[in-house]
């Protein structure tokens, strides 16, 4: 059981000695969002909101967190509704997902702020940069989906079906969580082995399958309205090494680089997809990439340009 108290604003606070996830929840349109926040500067900002990966808990952002926390920037990472810790079973369509965001932004009375999407999240910070312009001082794209990659990369197509499939047999045959793989263990703990607990354990699964197949429908078609986001300030980061497999992935990167007139493409050598986020090394990279889009950003409301 979860153990909890209450902070002297009224969050409800979690604490990680029993299992328990690193953070809080707020209370966003009638959901519990587990939220994960550094502040740095006594949470006066700058911001960094982070926007995770298909089905991956915000608990997997802690060594880029830490990272921009040393550098004066305070961020926030959350569970979207039926994954990690968050309440809910499905995932919100595009729309309803960034106006559900916008309310726990305000739940935990952040403003503007540079929106990091990692994957299948830079679809979403996409989309939320189209319904809450007044919200967004910038971009950051982390290996991020393109909305048609499964039409113009076979790469990803396959990808995608491999791990469709891999989802089916984890239901069948749910994999042992009482050892956690090495690939997490540069989070160190409690992070780790929750990162690998929330996003394997037969839930976790169902809620990637979910959002999966919100990938297909909503959150891609949404995102590709909008294709022109001004003088926004916009990074985008490569993975090397998924750019090596794929060189249709490049030229993907490349096209969402030029979202924006202020559109900087950074490929990292060497690193895997979720390495960027969960190795060290390149979490300072994209950290260093956020800070860069923060430095820039001016922290006024710009209009985000969307076709019809």
């Amino acid at each position: 059981m979860r153990s909890m108290r209450t902070s002297s604003d009224g969050r409800r606070l979690v604490s990680p000695s029993d299992g328990s996830a690193p953070g809080h929840f707020c209370n966003a349109q009638e959901l519990q969002i587990h939220v994960c926040r550094h502040d740095a500067g006594n949470g006066r900002g700058p911001w960094a909101v982070l926007e995770s990966a298909l089905g991956c808990p915000a608990t997997a952002w802690v060594l880029v967190q830490r990272a921009l926390a040393e550098r004066g920037i305070s961020s926030l990472a959350y569970d979207r509704p039926g994954i990690g810790f968050s309440g809910g079973r499905r995932p919100d369509k595009a729309v309803k997902h960034a106006s559900r965001l916008a309310s726990v932004l305000a739940a935990e009375n952040i403003g503007e702020a540079v929106f990091v999407g990692h994957s299948v999240g830079g679809l979403l910070v996409r989309s939320h940069a189209a319904q809450h312009p007044e919200l967004v001082s910038g971009l950051v794209l982390i290996d991020s989906s393109h909305p048609n990659q499964q039409m113009r990369s076979v790469r990803q197509r396959e990808v995608m079906y491999r791990l469709e499939a891999r989802m089916l047999r984890m239901l069948r045959n749910p994999p042992p969580l009482n050892e956690t793989p090495a690939e997490y263990a540069p989070l160190t703990e409690p992070y780790a082995s929750l990162t690998h607990h929330r996003g394997n354990s037969p839930a976790g699964i169902r809620g990637s399958k979910a959002e999966l197949r919100m990938w297909r429908g909503s959150w891609a078609k949404e995102a590709g309205k909008s294709t022109d986001f001004g003088d926004l300030p916009l990074a985008v980061v490569t993975a090397g090494l998924t750019a090596e497999n794929d060189p249709a992935h490049m030229v993907l990167q490349t096209e969402l680089s030029q979202l924006s007139d202020k559109g900087h493409h950074l490929v990292v050598e060497g690193a895997s997809h979720q390495g960027l986020i969960m190795e060290p090394e390149y979490a300072e990279l994209a950290s260093s990439a956020i800070a860069g889009v923060v430095a820039e950003a001016t922290f006024t409301t710009r209009k985000v340009g969307q076709q019809s």
